[in-house]
């Protein structure tokens, strides 16, 4: 069985999600917020008879989801029409030459760092960036703690 976690993935990578991006189809996939509008959601998606709430020999066992935000007005219509919007042509053309776009920042990004001498460079994969440091150091973490989150979101 093949399960896809793309609660921080979601549609960055193509309009699929990861699945799409790699050419794969997973037997369950689970999203977040991104999903949503960043609005408190999770969904669990998958193969019929993964999904299936109740058993053949039991089916008054019913199997519930419960939450605080499940099926909650507001965050189905962003979902909705966030899956609306994700099928239209403008859209799309967002996606294309989504690698390269990135590469190119990533790539000029590491070479800055490299220019000012920092022991630090950019590995990524499309839009999903991190700080590698390229010799150890007492204080690394610093980076990733402090800038990460101001550089990042």
């Amino acid at each position: 069985m093949l399960i896809f976690d793309e609660v921080f993935v979601g549609f960055r990578l193509a309009p699929g999600g990861a699945q799409a991006y790699f050419g794969v189809r997973a037997d369950l996939v689970t999203y977040g917020k991104t999903l949503g509008g960043d609005l408190p959601i999770g969904a669990v998606c998958g193969k019929k008879h993964l999904m299936k709430r109740f058993r053949e020999d039991r089916p008054a066992d019913i199997c519930f989801a419960r939450g605080t935000f499940n099926s909650h007005p507001y965050v189905m219509a962003a979902m909705n029409e966030f899956l609306r919007r994700l099928e239209e042509p403008a859209i799309s053309t967002l996606y294309r030459d989504l690698d390269e776009i990135w590469e190119r920042g990533a790539a000029a990004l590491s070479r800055r760092l490299r220019n000012a001498g920092l022991p630090v460079q950019v590995a990524y994969l499309s839009s999903i960036w991190t700080i590698c440091f390229t010799r150890p150091s007492a204080y690394n973490w610093m980076f990733q703690t402090i800038c990460g989150r101001k550089v990042w979101r």
